[in-house]
């Protein structure tokens, strides 16, 4: 699904692009030192997950925004859920359609899907919306709180603006780069947690929480190699554990969740 929103079609572009390699990384076939780093984060955003589904009714209906090529979507299947994918990238699509051809799934964007009102009981957005700018993640928000039912709620991720990843400073290097040799980049939305809570509250959500996971120096750390990674993040680890909920320093974090309830 196309958008008049610039950002919304440079994700698209991006995704399209890059639909394979996820493909390979979601089925552990990409062993390089950034797979290592992306997937540590990953599978704590993931465990996350897990307990929000928790306190969901089996058989809830699910709707996973930007479910890429299906993978997270199906595993939430197979824990009872009714679960529906939206993926506007249509290489990306393809590819999930062809994994999981019994799970339903529709090309929407975030901020128009094609759901009644009050359909869902829960819906997800991995790694979605910090692809798309403040105007657009206010209309997802409300287009969220449109379809979700009385007491339903939302598990997205975004990225904190001072992440000790550094990666504020590294997009703008990587947007310059593409800017001169005319390379397909991606927006990135730069947050903070009180940020996300006065906008999910703005959007109608009745409560809005924040918590913060992986340390980000652990991906300056995987640069180094995957040996070197692998130690650095055991040893933090072993200082203290990766997920933060009092303000100060879940701000500092790789990931930012978002949950919130209508």
């Amino acid at each position: 699904m196309k958008s008049n929103n610039k950002t919304v079609n440079s994700a698209i572009k991006r995704h399209d692009l890059d639909a394979s390699g996820f493909d390979s990384l979601y089925k552990g076939q990409d062993n390089s030192s950034k797979a290592r780093a992306f997937m540590l984060g990953r599978n704590l955003i993931v465990e996350e997950l897990d307990v929000f589904l928790k306190t969901l009714p089996k058989g809830a209906k699910i709707l996973d925004v930007g479910c890429g090529t299906g993978h997270l979507t199906d595993q939430i299947k197979q824990k009872g859920y009714d679960v529906y994918g939206i993926e506007p990238p249509s290489e990306m699509l393809k590819i999930a359609e062809k994994n999981f051809p019994s799970i339903p799934l529709r090309s929407d964007i975030s901020s128009k899907i094609s759901f009644d009102n009050d359909y869902f009981d829960a819906i997800i957005a991995l790694e979605v919306l910090r692809y798309l700018d403040e105007e657009e993640n206010h209309n997802s928000f409300k287009e969220f709180h449109r379809c979700l039912n009385e007491g339903g709620s939302f598990f997205v991720t975004q990225v904190n603006a001072f992440s000790t990843d550094f990666y504020y400073f590294f997009y703008y290097l990587k947007s310059l780069y593409s800017f001169i040799f005319n390379k397909v980049n991606h927006h990135c939305y730069f947050t903070t947690p009180r940020a996300q809570e006065i906008l999910g509250r703005k959007c109608g959500f009745k409560s809005v929480k924040t918590i913060g996971l992986f340390f980000g120096s652990s991906r300056i750390a995987f640069k180094f190699g995957k040996k070197f990674g692998n130690s650095y993040y055991r040893c933090l680890k072993k200082i203290s554990q990766q997920r933060i909920t009092k303000y100060f320093y879940k701000a500092f974090c790789g990931h930012l969740v978002v949950i919130g309830k209508k």
